[in-house]
């Protein structure tokens, strides 16, 4: 290979380097824990955050595991696991952290990958592990009562079954608040996607449609005004009265104003893309 040639193939390797690093940049919010193991109170990475987490009662823990995979889709760092440890009857266990965006107008789209270790457990109505900001924008990989999930804009929780998610297998997490800042608008709705239901769309990068026509769940609610400012809090939690070492996994949690901001394309489309983009520069260098 001459100089010249070389120095175009690595221009090309590159720029799909380039392109895979900075697949999060449409993100407004992303956290993939890449933290030390151990406790996750105190840490703050991430991008668009307002502070770093924090523990808000003893009913249980909140530490830095080893990251999920999920299929061939992009994940970085470690995850964080919320476990009970309460014997006193009902309570939760809640980590927390400061939102450090605006979002009062438009679709908020949120993803995040989801996991029960120790599974599988009954199903207890009082058990709910779940991602919410204060009581609105609610997502529930455990629902109470099942072992479902359930999405609400803070109004009543809308809950889908029929599938088992506290399996122990990793599970997608895709949501989409719609219309936020307005009295009117479209539902919230959460689709859920195993490793089998990710691989059937994930070529080319996943589509609304594609989430539509084929997912495990897609627990629907109807609209109610909210919004996601700085004055709201992250909180991924669990709660249980009857079993205290229920806990959940979360991991890549990330937010955004539209799906393919909050969900990466798999890794041969982006070294793809990479490459072209890079066919496309070099020809008009020619």
């Amino acid at each position: 290979m001459r100089k010249s040639e070389r120095n175009l193939f690595m221009a090309a390797v590159v720029m799909a380097v380039l392109c895979v690093s900075n697949i999060w940049a449409a993100a407004l919010m992303s956290e993939s824990f890449e933290y030390e193991l151990g406790e996750l109170a105190g840490n703050d990475g991430g991008i668009g955050w307002g502070g770093a987490w924090t523990m808000t009662d003893p009913d249980g823990t909140a530490t830095v595991v080893e990251g999920l995979s999920f299929s061939d889709y992009q994940v970085s760092g470690n995850a964080a696991r919320i476990t009970m440890t309460s014997n006193d009857g009902f309570a939760d266990a809640i980590a927390r952290r400061a939102v450090g965006i605006n979002v009062t107008s438009g679709d908020l789209w949120v993803s995040f990958l989801y996991a029960q270790p120790d599974a599988p457990l009954a199903s207890v109505a009082s058990r709910t592990a779940s991602i919410r900001h204060g009581l609105k924008l609610r997502m529930k990989p455990k629902n109470s009562g099942s072992q479902g999930v359930a999405v609400d804009y803070g109004a009543g929780a809308a809950a889908s079954g029929g599938w088992n998610v506290q399996s122990g297998e990793t599970f997608m997490m895709v949501t989409r608040f719609a219309d936020l800042g307005q009295a009117t608008g479209g539902e919230a709705t959460m689709w859920v996607l195993s490793e089998s239901h990710y691989d059937q769309i994930k070529a080319g990068g996943i589509t609304v449609e594609e989430l539509i026509a084929v997912h495990a769940l897609a627990p629907s609610a109807p609209h109610s005004n909210r919004t996601l400012t700085t004055d709201d809090f992250v909180n991924m939690l669990v709660a249980d009265s009857s079993n205290t070492s229920f806990s959940a996994v979360f991991d890549e949690l990330n937010y955004g104003a539209s799906l393919s901001d909050v969900v990466v394309p798999e890794p041969t489309t982006m070294l793809m893309f990479g490459f072209g983009m890079t066919g496309v520069f070099l020809k008009r260098k020619k």
